[in-house]
This record gives structure tokens, sequence and C-alpha cells, in this order.
């Protein structure tokens, strides 16, 4: 895997934008009110007129209320952590029993960013400090140096089931895309792949001449996948199998077999979709079993070691780069 920047992903796309022939205007929109058949958006620099309006301000603004309900504290998350000074060979994940979240520990350019993420609805921002800590500590990242390193901290949807249901992407003259419209998913909270497609299928459906089409556009391309994950998140985060935590389950099988590794992988870079989650699955066992016949893989697994078993941590090689 590789990491790459966002400050500067975020400038490569700003940079593309002005290429394609975009005019950038380098100020904060503070409001926006309708004026016939088109817009008028406000800002400390002056007003500006528009045809349509596309909201991709990220799941915080303010302004977003102005067009759709907004977001319950059951359909956000909460991200807290730190950038570390240092470097490492190892991007590492790690879930918990009884909490619908995890931790990592990311290599960047320069750098590490060391975090955790839950449920809005079920973790305050001390307890995401307190299981942060714990995490740093058990892996030895310096939790004496996240005194004065730079902090960071993020809201971001993660619908839960009725809300994929009842969810607007656009109306009359305004679409919302990426973070804004939810269009994240429900179980990792990866969610930049989603926003810069939902930009494509937005650009698509206007230069069409049909930008009605957007928000089923989006339900036929990636929304029904991440609605079924939020069905699947509960399951994912809480369930057991085999008297232990789904995810411990899982972290056990990904050691032991290459087949379950790469599922894995697959999961969390966001290449294996949902719906088709549960056939992989099955694949995966019966290239174990294969692997078990030509000695590539382990088995069998051990018994259940009890819920307090907290083997769930998982890592890969990956590079940090900036280009």
């Amino acid at each position: 895997m590789a990491v790459y920047s966002r400050s500067v992903l975020n400038s490569l796309l700003l940079g593309r934008a002005e290429s394609a022939g975009a005019e950038v205007i380098g100020e904060r929109v503070l409001g926006f009110e309708r004026t016939g058949q088109g817009w008028e958006l406000r800002t400390r620099g002056g007003r500006y007129a528009c045809d349509y309006l596309v909201l991709a301000a990220g799941a915080r603004t303010s302004l977003r209320q102005r067009l759709a309900p907004p977001f319950s504290p059951s359909d956000l998350m909460l991200s807290f952590g730190y950038y570390l000074p240092g470097t490492d060979g190892l991007l590492r994940v790690q879930f918990f029993a009884d909490f619908e979240g995890y931790a990592w520990a990311f290599p960047r350019p320069g750098h590490l960013s060391v975090g955790v993420a839950s449920k809005a609805s079920k973790s305050s921002m001390a307890d995401l400090k307190q299981r942060l800590n714990a995490f740093m500590r058990r892996f030895g990242y310096s939790s004496g140096e996240s005194e004065s390193a730079p902090v960071f901290s993020h809201v971001l949807p993660s619908l839960d089931r009725e809300s994929w249901r009842t969810l607007t992407l656009g109306g009359p003259g305004w679409a919302l895309a990426g973070d804004a419209g939810g269009l994240v998913d429900p179980i990792t909270g990866e969610g930049i792949f989603f926003a810069m497609r939902s930009g494509e299928l937005l650009a698509q459906a206007i230069l069409d001449g049909a930008p009605q089409r957007y928000p089923e556009l989006v339900r036929r391309d990636f929304g029904r996948k991440l609605a079924f994950g939020a069905r699947l998140a509960g399951r994912f985060y809480h369930g057991t199998f085999r008297g232990e935590p789904t995810t411990t389950r899982m972290i056990q099988y990904a050691r032991r077999s290459q087949a379950f590794r790469r599922l894995l992988e697959n999961l969390i870079d966001g290449s294996q979709s949902y719906p088709t989650l549960a056939a992989q699955v099955c694949w995966a066992f019966v290239r174990w079993a294969g692997e078990v016949g030509l000695g590539i893989g382990s088995g069998p697994f051990p018994p259940a070691a009890g819920r307090g078993d907290s083997r769930q941590e998982f890592s890969t090689e990956c590079q940090p780069l900036a280009r």
C-alpha cells in the first residue's frame, strides 16, 4: 500500500481543475440564497451568481442544513489522533471488542499518522483519547511525543441503515457530493474515493443535461454497496464467530492464510465490496484448505480464548510517498 499526503492530493486536484479551465476563487462561502432559477453566493469579499450549486464542503459544514436535513449523531464518526515524528514500515490497524471503530498507525511522508475513530453516538472524545493512548503504549508509539505533536480531529459521515433509505443528494439546481452527501464507507470510514467518484458522476449528469439523474447514478454505481455495508456494520464490530469477536477471528484467519490476508487487505483498501463479501469469504475458506494441503497455510484454528483476548491487530507493509 502507498500512503500519500492529503495536502499533496488536494493541490494536485486543484491544479488539475485549473488546467481544465476552472476559475478558482480563494474565498470562504458564508451563505447562499435562491435568486430565481439560480443562486447567489455570499463571501467576505463579495457576492457571486451561479446557475447550479454543488456543495462539497465536508460533513461538518453548516451550509448543508440549507439544502438537506442535518446528520444525526448516529450518522457521524469521530476521529482523533496525532502526527508523530518518525518512520515505520508497517501500516497497523487494531480492532477492539465491543467497540464500533478502530485505531491505526499510518506511515506518511516524514511522520506517522496515529489515530482512532468510532461512532459519535457511542464514544466520547475522552474515550477516544484514552483508547488511543493505550494503543500507542502497546505498540511502542511514544505517548510522550504526543504532548507536543500536531493534533487532528475530524467528523466523518457513517450513515446508519435508515439514513441510507432517506438520503437526499440533490434537488432543483443543487447537489451534494462527497462527505457533504454522506458518501463514506460506514465500516471503514473511507471517503476520498467516493468523493471523487460522486464528482465524476455529477459532472457527467450535468454534461448530459440531466443533473436530476445524479442521485440514481450514485445509487447504482456505489450507493447500494455502501447501504449494504451499513447493514453489516453492527455484525462486523459486535458479532461473534466460534466464541470470539468477529474482528478477532478475522485477524486470526488472516494471520494463518494468504487467501484471508488478501481478502482483509482488499476490504481495508476498499477494493472488496460488501455485497460480494460473503461469497469471497467462502472462496477464501476453499483456498485456505488448499493452502493447508500444500503446506502454505496453517490450520486448524485454536479454540475460543474468551472475550478478553485482545489479538485483533493487523499490519501490512507500505511505503509513504509524496509526488
